[in-house]
């Protein structure tokens, strides 16, 4: 996984093209994922990103990472990352 540091605005790894909607005239090549809360033991909430390199976002949305997932993270700070991309069917480039 390649992260994005041009873009400031929200933490970025880069994805293989992908429209979001059929008629989008622009490709989704970036994964934004912000952490919103975190427990600390059970539960974090993320806020993720779908956007261009020019940061123009065509899909946003809210994931809840608990119980085993949450076990899983470990500390991984890729994890975010990877629990996003599974659940919404997008592959790292």
């Amino acid at each position: 996984m390649t992260i994005d540091t041009n873009i400031t605005e929200i933490t970025s790894a880069i994805i293989q093209p992908v429209k979001v909607k059929f008629n989008d005239v622009a490709d989704s090549t970036r994964l934004g994922v912000k952490i919103i809360f975190d427990d600390l033991t059970s539960t974090t909430r993320l806020v993720y990103v779908l956007m261009d390199a020019k940061a123009n976002i065509y899909l946003s949305g809210n994931a809840t990472i608990t119980g085993a997932s949450y076990q899983n993270w470990a500390g991984n700070n890729n994890y975010p990352f990877e629990f996003v991309a599974d659940m919404i069917g997008v592959v790292f480039a």
